[in-house]
């Protein structure tokens, strides 16, 4: 890190868990101190985002098995009941490789 660089705070869960955090993110603020335990609740105020009226960001799920541009708008169709076979009965009958199936699919998630 260089002289003029300010250092970067680097928040551990269990460090956020024992002073029972509050992150505000459209005030740029980070509440610590667990009152439950005799702590004082203070209040960091950090940068706040305004996001341009021009921009707008998206996130697009990558799909593995098949080739898509960034741009290209993906359609994603919920599975029908009729898709299905009837195993809603079946629900302990699935092997792992079924269950990693249906984990990679796109589904969007």
């Amino acid at each position: 890190m260089d002289a003029g660089d300010k250092p970067a705070v680097l928040l551990g869960l269990p460090w956020l868990y024992a002073v029972d955090a509050v992150f505000r993110i459209r005030r740029g603020e980070i509440e610590i101190g667990d009152v439950s335990r005799g702590d004082c609740r203070c209040v960091i105020q950090g940068p706040t985002l305004v996001p341009p009226k021009t921009q707008k960001l998206i996130l697009s799920p990558q799909l593995p098995s098949t080739e898509v541009n960034s741009r290209d708008s993906i359609d994603v169709q919920p599975p029908s009941a009729a898709s299905s076979g009837g195993k809603d009965s079946e629900v302990g009958d699935e092997s792992d490789d079924d269950i990693e199936e249906i984990g990679s699919g796109n589904s969007g998630n």
